[in-house]
């Protein structure tokens, strides 16, 4: 059995951070979502959630993981964590090569965080104009934002 596999109820899911998931939809027409966060616990629920609404996802644990997604990938929109583990490809980094990388694709970004405060210690989140939202949020709050940020 291929060892990238790991059995479940649910459709097989790939556990390499750098695969699409195994999904029954695969229309490319669909709005691709890469979720970023190196808590997988995290990153599995947000995943569930977008894929119960129609979205194509992908998922990264870390800042070149993202990178090397996006740039392949050329998602609509990217819901990252601010403190990624690499401090040196923390999330506003990452954001930032990954615009460079993508150049006039309109990618838009929504981080995500459970510290507190984390706009009074990035400023740069607002004047850059990224969308944050503070962890633990609901799969309803994080769809509304989403279908929000989407449509805009």
């Amino acid at each position: 059995m291929d060892n990238r596999y790991h059995e479940t109820k649910d459709p097989p899911i790939f556990t390499s951070s750098l695969r699409e998931l195994e999904m029954p939809d695969k229309d490319p027409s669909l709005k691709t979502i890469l979720v970023v966060d190196d808590e997988e616990s995290v990153r599995k629920l947000v995943v569930a959630s977008l894929r119960k609404n129609h979205y194509r996802v992908f998922q990264a644990e870390d800042g070149k993981e993202a990178l090397e997604l996006a740039v392949t990938e050329h998602p609509d929109l990217i819901v990252m964590d601010v403190y990624l583990v690499e401090e040196s490809m923390n999330g506003l980094v990452t954001a930032t090569a990954i615009k460079e990388k993508l150049g006039d694709h309109p990618c838009k970004f929504l981080f995500i965080s459970g510290r507190q405060n984390v706009l009074d210690h990035h400023p740069e989140l607002a004047e850059l104009r990224y969308y944050f939202i503070t962890k633990p949020f609901s799969p309803l709050e994080l769809r509304k934002t989403i279908e929000s940020l989407l449509d805009s």
